[in-house]
Order: C-alpha cells, then sequence, then structure tokens
C-alpha cells in the first residue's frame, strides 16, 4: 500500500501605482482635468490613470492520494484535492491621483475547489489471451468549483472598509461521472477495447 498527504499555504500581498508624466506650469504632476500640449486642449478624465491596486490572499491546499495493490485487484485507488481561499482582499482607487482617495474593496473568500477520483481494476490471472482475458477498469469522478465575489465603495481605498454595496456575482459547476472500461484480448496479438462513461454536469 503506497499513500500520500501534501499540505501547502500561500500566502501573497501585492501593490501596485500609477505615475503621471503630464506636469502643469509649475512642474506638478497632473492626473485629471484638462491639460493643453502643443497647443491643443484635452480633458483628461478622472479615472484615466486608475486603478492603483493593492491587497493580500491566503489559502491553503491539501492533497490525499492512496494506492493499494493486490495480486489480481487494485482497490482504493483515489485522489482527493480540496484548496480554499480564506481571504482574497482587492482595493482599487478610483482615480490615480496619489494619496488615500476613493475607491472599491473587493472580498473574494471562499472562492475554491474539490476534487475526487476514485478507481478500482481487476486484471485476470494470466495474460493469455482467450475468453476470459479481460482488463476491467471502473472508476468515479467529483468536481465542485465555487467563485464569491463582493465589492463595496470605500472613502479610503488604502485602508478604509467598506461602506456601500458595489456589485457581486459568483458562480457554482459539479461535475460527476462514472465510467467502465474493458480490453479483451481475444487473440495474442489483438486486443478489443471498449468502454462506456456517465457524466453530469450542474451550474
Amino acid at each position: 500500500m503506497q499513500a500520500g498527504f501534501t499540505l501547502g499555504y500561500w500566502h501573497q500581498k501585492y501593490n501596485s501605482d500609477t505615475q503621471s508624466f503630464l506636469r502643469d506650469a509649475v512642474g506638478n504632476p497632473v492626473y485629471s482635468g484638462l491639460v493643453n500640449i502643443g497647443g491643443y486642449e484635452y480633458n483628461v478624465p478622472v479615472a484615466t490613470f486608475a486603478p492603483s491596486q493593492r491587497g493580500k490572499r491566503k489559502l491553503p491546499v491539501w492533497t490525499v492520494a492512496e494506492n493499494a495493490q493486490r495480486i489480481r485487484l487494485e482497490c482504493r485507488s483515489h485522489c482527493v484535492v480540496f484548496l480554499s481561499i480564506t481571504q482574497n482582499i482587492a482595493r482599487t482607487a478610483n482615480s490615480g491621483a496619489p494619496g488615500n482617495g476613493a475607491g472599491t474593496i473587493t472580498f473574494g473568500d471562499g472562492t475554491g475547489w474539490k476534487t475526487l477520483d476514485l478507481r478500482t481494476t481487476w486484471t485476470p490471472a494470466t495474460p493469455a489471451a482467450g475468453l476470459g482475458a479481460h482488463w476491467l477498469s471502473f472508476g468515479y469522478h467529483y468536481d465542485n468549483y465555487f467563485l464569491d465575489n463582493e465589492t463595496y465603495n470605500t472613502p479610503a481605498w488604502r485602508d478604509g472598509g467598506g461602506t456601500t454595496f458595489a456589485n457581486a456575482f459568483g458562480g457554482r459547476t459539479q461535475t460527476q461521472a462514472v465510467y467502465a472500461q474493458d480490453a479483451w484480448r481475444f487473440l495474442p496479438r489483438w486486443e478489443f477495447t471498449y468502454g462506456a462513461l456517465r457524466e453530469l454536469e450542474r451550474v
């Protein structure tokens, strides 16, 4: 029997800022408003240099794999994978101007997936061709993906709390499948492989 267990933990922080190379008459950076370049006047919208962003993510992931073998029957062969984002916060500024102005906060906690695979095979006592030379395989698969994001407005995008609700999006996808396969060696140099698969998807 062989078995394995893997546990991982990922912690990420990121921060990005935008900068303007436009300058006014006294050398101050310009992020929005009316500008004059070469005698032509342009109106720079407030969100032109957005978004400045910062955020952090924390997520554990673990896998389990087991493979038990016998002479003619391989059983309890399975693999399980689980990932869940325990913390996912993304902060975005409404404009590219420096400072801690208004923006949004997006919470993606709870997003992740689960998968499960089971497999069992049967092999004949002898590899000789004939009516009893069948290699059988049976299996089951399951996966579940889930997404849950909510965005709120904030008066201070760098460190402020959420105030009013802005938007949300999410989804669920689940798949289950079973299969059976037979490889029949009816002649020493000929083998016939056939099987069936049944899959059910839910969104």
